[in-house]
This record gives C-alpha cells, structure tokens and sequence, in this order.
C-alpha cells in the first residue's frame, strides 16, 4: 500500500513544490450501528448491490437477518429495505418478503435470504432474493429454494405480493436451489436477475441462470429453467459448482456478470456477457487463486463507460485487493492494479465506486493493526494514493463493506459486524466534507 508523507515546511526546503494543488481529503463521520441487535442483521454474501443513490439522493439500502447456515419456520429470516437522506436520516427498516410456509397451523414466515437492488430511470426500486416458501422442514428448509423479487415506486410501497421469477420442482435436497440472486436495470426498460442454480439435480453442479422481464418490467410466464441457463458447470467436472454472481450494466446497455466456483477456499474469476435471451456463453476465466465464495468478485461500470473488477487476490496464500480494469475503447481488462495489496498483512472484501472525475474510491477490511475498515481515494489514471482513512474507531469481526458515492461524490460505506452469539450488527458511515490539505493534517 502506498503511504501518504506529510513534511514540515523546513522539510521542504530545496523541494521543488508541485504549483497543482493536492486534493481535498474528505472527513468522515463516526460509525453508526443502524440496526436494532434484536436480530442477527447481514449484508448479503456479495454485498455489491445493495447500496445506491436515487436521483433524489435517496441512498437505498438492502440488507436481511437470520441465522448464517440455516432458515426455519423456528428461525425466520427477513428482507428489509431502508432508505437515508441527509435530513432525516435512516427510515425504520421494512420487512418486503411475503414469504411464508402453511405447515397446517396457518401461514408462518420462513424467509428470504441474501437480497440485492436495482433502481430504474423513475427511481423504482427493485430488490431480488432467494427465498425459503417452497421448502419443507423435511427437507431442512433447503429443498427448493426459489428467486422472488419485489419492487416500489418512488414514494410508494412494496407490492402486497412478491414476484416469482425462478419456477422448479424437484422437491430433492439435492436438486432445485437457487441463490445469491443479482439484479439490474437496463437501459430498454428490461429487468435482468441473475443466480446460480442447482436445478439440473446434478449434484453438486450449480450452473449460472438470467432471467429478463419485458420492457415494461414485467415477468410474464413461466419459463423452463433450462431456457434461462447461461453455463454448463457439468463439463467441468462431477463435483463443479459456479457460485456468487455480480451484475453489472455497461456504457452499451449491455448485461455484464462475473462469478466464481465453489463453496470456499481459493477459486477463479469468471465473466461472461449476458445475451438477452438468454443462450449459453463463452465463459472467460480471469484471474485464478481469489478468494472466491466468502469474498467473491464484484463488477461496477464507471461514468465513463470503464468496466472495473474488484477481488481479493490469494497468490502464494495472501490476501490482498486488487482490481481489474476494462477501458470503454476496449475489449479486454488491463490489470491487475494492487490498490490495497501489503505483503505484511491480510486485507479482504474491497468495494470500488468511481467518480465523475475519474478517481476510484476503495473500501475494503484491513488486518494489519487489529481488523479494521479502510476508505481510499485513488487518483484518476495513475491511481496512484491520494488518501486513505480507517474508517472504524475499535477492532471488530468486519466484514462485506458496500460502497456508494452520492451526487457530489462523497463516500458512503456500510458493512456488518458479527457481535458474538451469531448476532450481527449493519455499521454505515459517510464523508461529512471536504476540508482543505492543511485542515486535513488536524485531523490524522
């Protein structure tokens, strides 16, 4: 990691002083426990898409609680959305999943898992998630897992009912499981929810599957699974699994998403385009050695039309951040870029936004002093370090920080803690301003 200098006046004497003012460093406000510890509250596994600004600087977030392994009518699980504004602050937390099972005593909740969001031109938010209904405590609550979506206009609220978007029915254990659904907005008024599936009840072999609503955003039908299927995880091998997609939309309205394989342990980075319809893809591997399902990739596409591809790199066994960078001229990632890779120490679950100017903006869990979260600012094209922050005040079990620049391009992260007995705990802090270089210094 690059460190920041900072000399005393008689330092630089005889310094030949650059006339091009340094940036402004950006001040950021204390944590902020947002949620209630009445419940084990979590960011899903890939936490990319569940923070982001409306056109009205609305900061939307999405988030669930449950237990970490398992769902049960004994132990639901919730969906919640909330939204932020600098002057009110955090709305309370609405519970969106209808999602209940009738096991002859009346309907009782059983839950959704691990959602993400999408917002339209009209400011709709759309939250897509995997849910329990169609499961069995015979079947451990994980016997048919099904994609369920909802949405809310701006101003308005969730739908009565949620949306069914994967449709199975193989009731096996070992069949029919769809998770970790991604959502995104494009351009021609479509919805695109992406997921892997292990609805070939072939084992273990999770496959990745879209499915498109019409340009009116609505999911008409009930599509064969196998129409939606993007990969073909069986030719890899018995016991294969491609796990945890990222979605993004590029400068061309085109669907982008990357991936990876497995259920822990060092895995690769996939991508693919998506086609719309769906039809199978040519899979491009690449990088190998990430950290794979508990810290899976995450995909952003810039203002300026660059595709960016953030991982934690576990070559030779570390764990350091770095990303990948398709330039909007090309077709090809450039790269890696070590934005936060230390030999002497681990760091994990990086989050990239990019401004209007160019620069990238960094968060990601840091161990070198205890475990930490970290913000940075890289400067645009030559990334090189402009600042970097601790972000949390104590050491704490951090992990899947989320990151969202409003209309200025002030930093806002959330991320989760585990606070003992599997409870869990969602933080959010935030740039509060800009100071100048020298007021700055006051305050490191």
């Amino acid at each position: 990691m690059v460190t920041l200098l900072r000399l005393s006046a008689a330092a630089l004497v005889g310094v030949v002083v650059p006339t091009t003012p340094a940036p402004a460093a950006t001040l950021f406000s204390a944590p902020q426990v947002i949620t209630d510890g009445a419940a084990p509250y979590r960011l899903a596994r890939n936490p990319n898409r569940t923070l982001a600004f409306d056109s009205a600087s609305r900061l939307h977030l999405v988030y669930w609680s449950g237990a970490f392994l398992e769902t049960s009518i004994a132990e639901p699980s919730y969906v919640y959305h909330r939204e932020w504004t600098a002057g009110a602050g955090w709305s309370p937390q609405v519970s969106i999943d209808d999602s209940t099972i009738d096991s002859g005593s009346g309907p009782q909740h059983v839950g959704g898992r691990h959602p993400s969001l999408a917002l339209t031109p009209d400011d709709t938010v759309w939250v897509v998630w995997h849910d329990h209904r169609h499961t069995n405590e015979a079947g451990n609550n994980i016997n048919n897992l099904e994609i369920y979506a909802d949405r809310k206009p701006a101003g308005g609220s969730f739908l009565a009912g949620d949306i069914r978007i994967s449709t199975t029915t193989n009731t096996s254990i070992a069949g029919d499981n769809g998770y970790a659904a991604r959502v995104a907005a494009l351009p021609d008024g479509t919805i695109a929810v992406v997921w892997y599936d292990f609805t070939r009840g072939l084992g273990n072999n999770a496959d990745i599957y879209v499915r498109h609503s019409d340009t009116t955003g609505n999911f008409v039908g009930t599509p064969a699974m196998e129409d939606l299927r993007l990969t073909d995880a069986a030719a890899q091998g018995a016991l294969f699994a491609y796990s945890i997609p990222d979605v993004t939309v590029d400068a061309a309205g085109k669907l982008l998403a990357v991936w990876t394989a497995g259920f822990g342990g060092a895995a690769p980075v996939y991508f693919a385009a998506i086609p719309q319809p769906p039809a199978p893809v040519t899979v491009e591997t690449l990088r190998t050695q990430t950290a794979g399902y508990d810290d899976a990739a995450k995909i952003v596409t810039a203002p300026n039309g660059d595709v960016w591809i953030v991982f934690t790199d576990r070559t030779g066994g570390g764990h350091d951040v770095r990303a990948l960078r398709r330039p909007a001229s090309s077709t090809a990632f450039e790269g890696p870029i070590a934005f936060a890779a230390s030999p002497t120490h681990i760091e994990r679950h990086g989050a990239l936004a990019v401004a209007d100017d160019g620069a990238v903006h960094l968060a990601w869990v840091d161990e070198r002093d205890g475990v930490h979260v970290y913000h940075a600012r890289f400067a645009p094209g030559t990334w090189a370090l402009e600042e970097e922050t601790r972000l949390t005040t104590e050491s704490g079990l951090y992990v899947r920080p989320a990151l969202a620049l409003d209309g200025d391009g002030r930093p806002h992260v959330v991320f989760e803690e585990e606070i003992g007995s599997g409870v869990g705990a969602i933080h959010h802090v935030r740039a509060v301003e800009t100071a100048s270089a020298r007021g700055w210094e006051l305050y490191q």
